[in-house]
């Protein structure tokens, strides 16, 4: 192998390093992210640090269009 080929060699192994460890950093970041986003954390957060409180029941009204636009 001419020296050129055994650095190219050598610099294909250390991109395939960094690839892998960045890899792996991005599934953390991922796993780090779902659990940010859940929705028991965010409720959690909600009711305790910003005293929020649930209410107590949902209502919901429903519009039937045919009717409102005769």
């Amino acid at each position: 192998m001419s020296s050129d080929a055994v650095e190219i060699a050598y610099e294909i192994d250390e991109l395939d390093a960094k690839k892998q460890a960045l890899q792996k950093e991005n599934e953390k970041i991922l796993v780090e992210i779902s659990k940010l986003k859940s929705t028991d954390r965010v409720s959690e957060i909600a009711t305790n640090e910003l005293n929020m409180v649930r209410s107590p029941e949902t209502k919901v009204i429903f519009i039937d269009r045919q009717t409102q636009q005769r």
